[in-house]
């Protein structure tokens, strides 16, 4: 079930979780990005910490927050890395909507136009991943990593101007159905669950 922090809804507004980092293809990478920029600022810090203990010998408290700020660094870097996510807000009043990375309670997206859609279908979405455990310089070896299967429900909003319409959400299908139904208040518009699909 979704909390209210993932998903806002009123009766012109939506704002809602679009998908999140899947484990083997976006946390591993996030992961290592994150350990090692906590790494190297953590030796910044130390550094700064040698090179000014001979000058700075009466400032002890400065050194120590030296390095409480390189290491407070690095766990924001990890932090921003590990819990961000791409959501997808919708303003009927305004007519427009936005795809946009959510960081720590910052975002980052552009408002779109929002065409006139005739209706909300959920259906199945399944996509494998590969993590290679080899030389990424060689070609794909499939035996020698991980392959994983992401087995999540699309909400897609139907409009004429596009054939493949407006993702609004990858989610799990409860969180799909609300999604889809929120949606469907806001915009006036039926929402259909695809036959093959039940």
């Amino acid at each position: 079930m979704t909390s209210p922090h993932e998903m806002v809804g009123s009766s012109d507004h939506y704002d809602g979780v679009l998908s999140r980092p899947f484990l083997f293809e976006h946390w591993y990478k996030g992961f290592v990005a994150a350990a090692i920029s906590s790494f190297l600022i953590w030796l910044a810090g130390i550094s700064l910490f040698i090179n000014s203990n001979d000058c700075l010998t009466c400032f002890n408290t400065l050194n120590v927050l030296i390095i409480g700020i390189s290491g407070m660094s690095g766990l924001a870097v990890l932090a921003a890395t590990v819990l961000q996510h791409q959501k997808f807000e919708l303003n009927s009043t305004l007519s427009k909507y936005r795809i946009y990375t959510w960081v720590l309670g910052l975002r980052f997206g552009q408002w779109q136009t929002l065409p006139a859609i005739s209706r909300i279908t959920i259906r199945p979405y399944s996509k494998n991943y590969f993590l290679s455990l080899a030389d990424s310089s060689t070609p794909p070896d499939y035996n020698g990593g991980i392959v994983s299967t992401e087995h999540k429900w699309q909400v897609l909003l139907h409009n004429a101007q596009s054939p493949t319409g407006i993702i609004a959400a990858y989610v799990g299908y409860p969180s799909a159905l609300k999604s889809a139904t929120l949606l469907g208040q806001i915009l006036n518009v039926p929402v259909t669950v695809e036959k093959n699909s039940v």
